[in-house]
């Protein structure tokens, strides 16, 4: 045991009664060792820490397999979680998202926690996918809204893309054009209208 002590107070610890120590079943000497180096009330603060875990951003797996590897720790005392309490922990904390495809999909029916995780974890997975595929639609319609703005923008200021006509014209030539888009005068009934 003493090899696998990284810490040197805990090896120094473990050699002091090593003799006592070899005696004990694992389970007592780590009783002894949990006594000796972690505060009284640490497993109810593990506890609360994983009570508080929430799948949030991260992939339903990655938010399972950090809840059950800190409760493993507890495994042994009053405050370790069952597989009941488990899968209450991950129902109420999981991903709205993935909750919703989860039931969409059925994985409530599964028995075991073991089936109900890997369930969960294919309906996460369609969640996450189909996220990426709407946020690509979206992305790609937004370059192609701000590709039409800039090209209305670069036609209502006389640039284009396209080489102008005029480019090689005499500035008579020119001024021709322009006469010909200019509006006609208003008529006498018109300019009545607008007085």
């Amino acid at each position: 045991v003493a090899s696998n002590l990284l810490d040197p107070e805990m090896k120094g610890w473990y050699i002091k009664d090593r003799n006592a120590f070899n005696q004990m079943p694992f389970e007592a000497f780590m009783v002894e060792l949990r006594n000796e180096f972690l505060e009284s009330n640490w497993a109810q603060k593990l506890r609360t820490a994983i009570g508080e875990m929430r799948q949030g951003n991260q992939t339903f797996a990655e938010f399972t397999n950090a809840v059950m590897q800190a409760n493993s720790l507890l495994l042994g005392l009053p405050e370790y979680m069952d597989d009941a309490l488990l899968r209450y922990h991950f129902e109420s904390n999981m991903n709205a998202d993935t909750r919703k495809v989860a039931d969409d999909q059925g994985a409530n029916s599964a028995v075991t926690l073991k089936l109900w995780r890997e369930r969960v974890r294919k309906a996460d997975e369609k969640r996450a996918d189909d996220s990426l595929k709407l946020h690509a639609v979206v992305q790609a319609e937004v370059a192609r809204l701000q590709r039409a703005a800039t090209a209305s923008a670069a036609n209502r200021n006389g640039l284009t893309n396209k080489p102008s006509r005029n480019a090689n014209a005499t500035p008579t030539a020119q001024a021709g054009t322009a006469a010909k888009t200019r509006c006609p005068a208003l008529g006498e009934a018109e300019r009545a209208l607008l007085n």
